[in-house]
């Protein structure tokens, strides 16, 4: 069969807005043989060629849309959505006019409502990606609902709290994170941009759901891949947002007590790294490492791994002491310097 999929255009030059299931079926056909190695070349090559050329078409993007929507293929909503990104990356979506936005927007976001929660990882995650570049885009000026409706989301269940906690993680890498924002001055507005619309609208239902997230798992001891992620993402968001939001009574007692906890003491000690080494002034920052007060913890943990060390192990496994060590000593190192500052010491 041929492995050429047809153009949105009809041969009148107009848009077709939809494909029928012979062009669905052609164009499931083309991606998958994109896919095979090991196919004949010269209808692999030809596959390639009529992708390109969709994805070049000034319509091609609703194309991938709709494939992406209606493929049961991995392979094919793997392709779509990589097409949709390279739309942004090209910065041919910032072109759109605002019905046109609006579509992809919807329909992305209805997509991800409906993914199911044993989707392939890959799919999530490429998944996450356009959404964050999308976000780096419109945000907050013509997306100002997308964290509210990805904060409501979270009451569909284990499959939503995987996707919002892999959509902050993309946040990070793909826009605010240093590295990221440095890339180029765009860029950098960009960030500056997102963290402020962030700061007025949504951080603090986000880092409160991410407190949700952990408390489960400390309530139930359930969940517990879903509570590391949280840490890891929560280490990754404390440098820019209020310190209030995370040094507080609620979420320090649960922090600490993480630290004990074999499969979670990485990612605590990791966020309460973050708070020590947060930038601030030195009198407040002073206040703040006091605050944190982390020795009494310190000489738990250490009694606690004594008290385990003839079996070589238990319920609260090893190595929590290590981490909580490092955090601790970066306390104490932070506290001398800025006395130092102040003429302290």
């Amino acid at each position: 069969s041929s492995s050429r999929c047809r153009s949105p255009h009809a041969a009148d030059g107009t848009r077709r807005h939809t494909m029928d299931g012979a062009t669905r079926e052609q164009f499931e056909q083309a991606v998958l043989l994109s896919f095979n190695q090991g196919a004949d070349a010269n209808y692999r090559s030809a596959a390639l060629a009529s992708l390109e050329q969709l994805k070049a078409a000034p319509d091609g993007w609703r194309f991938c849309l709709e494939g992406l929507v209606q493929t049961a293929h991995a392979e094919v909503k793997f392709w779509s959505l990589q097409a949709l990104c390279e739309l942004v990356l090209a910065k041919r979506y910032a072109a759109f006019g605002p019905e046109d936005a609006a579509q992809l927007q919807h329909t992305l976001f209805a997509w991800l409502e409906r993914t199911p929660a044993d989707e392939q990882p890959f799919i999530k995650n490429k998944l996450a990606q356009l959404l964050v570049l999308i976000v780096e885009v419109d945000y907050p000026e013509r997306w100002a609902a997308f964290f509210p409706r990805l904060l409501a989301f979270l009451s569909q269940g284990e499959g939503a709290v995987d996707l919002f906690l892999r959509v902050l993680s993309a946040l990070h890498d793909e826009l605010l994170s240093p590295e990221a924002a440095s890339r180029s001055p765009e860029r950098l507005a960009a960030a500056n941009r997102v963290k402020d619309g962030l700061r007025v609208q949504a951080i603090g239902s986000i880092i409160e759901a991410l407190f949700a997230i952990m408390a489960r798992t400390a309530r139930t001891g359930e969940h517990a891949q879903h509570c590391r992620h949280a840490l890891y993402v929560l280490a990754l968001y404390v440098p820019w947002v209020d310190i209030a939001l995370v040094a507080n009574d609620s979420f320090l007692p649960l922090l600490t007590s993480f630290a004990a906890h074999a499969g979670l003491h990485e990612g605590a000690c990791g966020v309460l790294t973050e708070l020590v080494v947060k930038g601030m002034e030195p009198r407040a920052k002073l206040s703040h490492v006091v605050q944190l007060n982390l020795e009494p913890t310190l000489h738990a943990l250490a009694h606690a791994q004594q008290a385990r060390a003839p079996g070589g192990g238990g319920g609260g496994g090893g190595g929590g002491g290590a981490g909580y060590a490092c955090a601790t000593g970066t306390a104490c190192a932070t506290a001398i310097a800025c006395a130092t500052t102040m003429g302290c010491a």
